[in-house]
C-alpha cells in the first residue's frame, strides 16, 4: 500500500487534523492530532515530535503539520503529540524526565487507542522533538505509574538536527539557559557527566536490536552541532543497528521547513520513502 501512494504524482486526500485528549499530567493537558491517510486500514502510525528547544514549539507548528501532511500523503495515520515543556513543569520538579514520559506514553496511547491502524510505527522527531522521538524508541524512557499504556516497539525512527549526548555537546559548546534547566546540570560536573547527562542522551541507550535509524543535520547548524548526529549515527553502527546519515552543507537548523532548498527537498523524498520501507518491510 505504501509503495503504491508513495509512486503517486498527486498526494491522494488526507482528512484531519483531529484533535483527542491523550491524558492530564499536573494539570496540564496533553493532546494529540491525527491526520487520516486516504485508506485507514491497516495504515501504519507516525509518531511526530515538535522542537523548540523544550521551552516552545507546538504539535500544530509548521513544522509537524509539515511532516504530518508528508506522511498521511505517503499512508501513514499521522500523530503529532503535546509534551510538557519546561514552563508547565511545577517550580520545583526536575526538567528530565517530563517531556520523556510524556512522549513514550502519547506513543502507547497511539498503539492501544486508535482503531483500524496497522502494526508498522516510525516516530519523526526534529530538534528537541528529536532528541525524545529517539530516547523514546529506544526505551529510555523511565517507568511511568500514571501512564495506562506501554510503549511500543518501533519500526524506523527519524531523528533531524537533534541532541544525542548532551556531554559531548557540552565539549562542543556551553549549554543554552534551557537545556541547563532541563537536565538540571551543565555536565561540566563528572559526576552528572555519567549521571543525568548521559541517562538523557539516546547515543548512550544505543544497543544491539534497536530500530533503524534515519538520521540527518547541516555541517553550518549553529544551534545543535551535526557532529551530533554523527557521533549517533556511529553509536548505532557500532551496535550494529542499520542506520543512514545524511549531512547536508547548507541548510541550517530547523532545515525541514526549507523543502524548496536545493539540498532539502531531495532529503525529505529520501526520507518519507524510508519511513514507508521501514513500516512496511
Amino acid at each position: 500500500m505504501l509503495l503504491t501512494l508513495l509512486a503517486c504524482h498527486n498526494p491522494p486526500a488526507i482528512t484531519g487534523p483531529t484533535t483527542r485528549l491523550v491524558r492530564v499530567v499536573d494539570d496540564v493537558p496533553l493532546r494529540a492530532d491525527i491526520y487520516h491517510p486516504a485508506e485507514v486500514e491497516g495504515a501504519p502510525v507516525a509518531l511526530l515530535v515538535h522542537g523548540g528547544a523544550f521551552v516552545e514549539g507546538a504539535r500544530d507548528d509548521e513544522s509537524t503539520v509539515g511532516w504530518a501532511h508528508r506522511a498521511a500523503e505517503a499512508g501513514f495515520v499521522a500523530v503529532a503529540v503535546d509534551y510538557r515543556l519546561l514552563a508547565d513543569l511545577p517550580d520545583d520538579a526536575p526538567g528530565y524526565p517530563a517531556p520523556l514520559l510524556d512522549v513514550a506514553c502519547a506513543a502507547g496511547w497511539a498503539t492501544e487507542v486508535l482503531e483500524d491502524v496497522g502494526p508498522g510505527r516510525v516516530a519523526v522527531g526534529t530538534s528537541a522533538g528529536g532528541t525524545l522521538a529517539t530516547l523514546t524508541a529506544l526505551g529510555a524512557a523511565p517507568e511511568d505509574p500514571s501512564c495506562p499504556w506501554e510503549t511500543p516497539r518501533f519500526d524506523g525512527v527519524v531523528a533531524l538536527y537533534a541532541v544525542h549526548d548532551w556531554a559531548a555537546l557540552a565539549d562542543t559548546r556551553a549549554l543554552y539557559a534551557s537545556e541547563q534547566a532541563l537536565l538540571g546540570s551543565d555536565c561540566a560536573d563528572e559526576a552528572d557527566r555519567v549521571g543525568i547527562c548521559a541517562e538523557a542522551s539516546s547515543a548512550r541507550a544505543v544497543a544491539s536490536g534497536a530500530p533503524p535509524f534515519f538520521l540527518a543535520a547541516s555541517a553550518d547548524d549553529g544551534a545543535v552541532p551535526a557532529s551530533q548526529s554523527a557521533l549517533m549515527a556511529e553509536a548505532l553502527r557500532e551496535a550494529g543497528v542499520a542506520v543512514e546519515h545524511r549531512e547536508l552543507t547548507e541548510a541550517g537548523h530547523g532545515f525541514s521547513t526549507r523543502a524548496s532548498h536545493p539540498e532539502v527537498g531531495p532529503l525529505l523524498d529520501e526520507i518519507v520513502d524510508w519511513m514507508g520501507a521501514a513500516a512496511d518491510p
